[in-house]
């Protein structure tokens, strides 16, 4: 349960970082809506995903480089790593 209620002192992101993640997001709503236009296409979500992964290993690069508490770094890149997965699954399997 501590994972989920932890305490965060994050810095704020530099610019880029930021800009970066506001691309990936607006990207994953399009590619989202898309995904519903046409009929529930599972590749389009599978897209999603791996833009998600890729802001979560963001999120992990960020916080190592900061020198942050090693479980703070592990939860992103796990995170990351599952959303890839999840990707492949949803991009390859329903094929």
């Amino acid at each position: 349960m501590r994972i989920f209620l932890r305490k965060s002192n994050r810095q704020k992101s530099s610019k880029p970082i930021r800009v970066i993640r506001i691309f990936l997001a607006s990207l994953m709503t399009i590619l989202f809506i898309m995904g519903i236009i046409r009929q529930f296409d599972f590749y389009y979500f599978g897209l999603v995903f791996l833009a998600g992964s890729v802001i979560s290993l963001i999120d992990g690069f960020e916080s190592l480089f900061r020198k942050e508490k090693r479980e703070v770094y592990v939860i992103s890149f796990g995170e990351g790593i599952l959303y890839i997965g999840l990707s492949i699954f949803l991009m390859i399997i329903p094929k």
